[in-house]
């Protein structure tokens, strides 16, 4: 876990090692959301993964995701 502050303009900074370990790049577009109070960032939007599964439904007001479960 790492802690990082919001700037008075409400951007943060991702800390190195998880820019590293992740590889994220300059410029690169992610997602933020909100689930159950948190926020989260993904590299690919709910709705484009949808795509690799066919006939799979998502409603993000019901359905959970995978660490909602422990």
């Amino acid at each position: 876990m790492y802690a990082v502050k919001i700037s008075p303009d409400f951007k943060i900074e991702i800390p190195v090692e998880l820019r590293e370990k992740l590889r994220l790049e300059p410029q690169q577009e992610v997602y933020l959301f909100e689930r159950s109070g948190q926020i989260r960032i993904a590299r690919h939007s709910i709705e484009e993964l949808l795509g690799i599964c066919p006939g799979i439904k998502w409603d993000p007001e019901k359905d959970r995701d995978r660490n909602d479960r422990f």
